[in-house]
């Protein structure tokens, strides 16, 4: 719970960067609808282990391949939460690790009373597309249960009172080389896959044992988010010294092809999240700390030209950095290294906003989070439970409704 918590939270930095991405798009044509997250989870409790992971992602079809047809239907289903497909083991409670996954998800309707309506309902508008996702992922996924997510999963994808409820359809589980290979090669399209960049970077995420895939898609304002996430757990040799790199295997880390055209400062971004029980605070970072003013409770870089971090927090129990290349292509050995310390004891000094300098206009820069927030709010949240709920299986179904075909 802890993990799905921080992963929400790592959203807010991003929530706070990326709707500038429309202005940029206004400002600057050069600006494209692809972009490519690295990302390193750590929790300081449990020592020796972190998630990396690598997200492509984008809002276009001439990005991912998905039938544009399909897509339109998905972007005007206000009713829908999210799709995906993952070969991330035990998706929902009932699901073995042998079997992979395709979620239809919903907000319940205010109609569906009672559990029997609520899972006919869902079933209903999962059947309506599994014949066309079967197609699009080239898969042969059969109906399995309709779940019912209460707790963490409806809060973080602010379904207020309309929890999400899944029809989840199941197939036997591939691996994830094999399945990306395979899924990527329909959905990915050939600028992505030849652009290196972070696809290169997610292969080397592949080849850590215990990876798993999740393509999702994700209606989100008027269009539709979607996204390839390759993650793995890794170990971490001192989780007061974080290296990004070293955790994505990825040394040096080059932005795609993609973005070697015209100004994209916003396109490529790494993110470190770190999670403790005793208070941290950040030590040093051998990369430039960007200076920052706060748009709507959020830290906002003044600039983007120039590479760097943004922390937000720097202290406490969760550490949230945010690091954008500037007019980089690249970062390598220890250039995106930070270290952190123990916090000093009393209450934090207030941040102070700094001096405006010249740069990007905030309007452009408050931009990267729409999108982003959609990973915390969306499909990946859900399964990364897989194992915790496998454990606890009793006591969730306390919390949670399951029935089979």
């Amino acid at each position: 719970m802890m993990r799905l918590a921080a992963c929400a939270m790592a959203a807010g930095v991003l929530a706070a960067l990326w709707l500038a991405s429309g202005a940029a798009h206004a400002q600057n044509e050069d600006n494209i609808p692809f972009h490519e997250i690295a990302r390193v989870v750590l929790n300081a409790t449990e020592p020796g282990l972190a998630e990396a992971s690598v997200t492509l992602q984008s809002t276009s079809t001439d990005d991912m391949l998905v039938d544009p047809a399909l897509a339109a239907r998905i972007a005007g289903d206000d009713g829908l939460a999210y799709i995906a497909l993952t070969n991330e083991g035990s998706c929902v409670i009932g699901v073995t690790e042998d079997e992979s996954c395709v979620l239809v998800s919903v907000l319940r309707h205010g109609e569906w009373d009672g559990i029997e309506e609520i899972q006919r309902g869902a079933r209903e508008i999962g059947d309506s597309y599994i014949d066309d996702l079967n197609e699009a992922f080239d898969t042969r996924a059969q109906f399995h249960s309709v779940f019912i997510h209460y707790g963490e999963e409806a809060r973080l994808a602010q379904a207020a009172d309309r929890r999400i409820v899944s029809a989840v359809y199941t197939m036997p589980r591939e691996e994830t080389a094999s399945m990306y290979e395979k899924v990527g090669g329909i959905l990915l399209s050939p600028d992505i896959r030849s652009g290196g960049g972070f696809y290169e970077a997610s292969r080397r995420v592949i080849a850590i044992e215990g990876s798993h895939m999740l393509f999702s898609i994700t209606p989100i304002a008027g269009s539709q988010l979607m996204q390839m996430r390759i993650s793995a757990e890794v170990g971490v040799p001192d989780v007061r010294r974080i290296n990004p790199l070293e955790l994505l295997r990825s040394d040096p880390l080059e932005r795609s092809d993609m973005f070697s055209r015209g100004y994209n400062p916003l396109g490529s971004i790494v993110q470190a999240v770190v999670i403790s029980e005793d208070e941290l605070r950040l030590a040093s970072s051998s990369a430039p700390i960007l200076p920052t003013r706060i748009v709507d409770n959020e830290h906002v870089p003044l600039s983007v030209r120039t590479g760097g971090w943004i922390f937000d927090p720097a202290s406490g129990n969760v550490i949230k950095g945010t690091y954008i290349f500037g007019g980089d292509d690249e970062v390598e050995d220890d250039a995106i290294v930070f270290a952190l310390a123990a916090a000093p004891a009393g209450p934090a000094a207030p941040d102070e906003a700094p001096a405006e300098t010249p740069g990007l206009p905030v309007e452009t820069i408050y931009a990267l989070g729409a999108a982003i927030a959609a990973i915390a709010a969306g499909a990946w949240l859900v399964v990364r439970r897989r194992r915790d709920e496998g454990r606890h299986a009793a006591r969730a179904q306390g919390t949670g409704a399951q029935a089979g075909a």
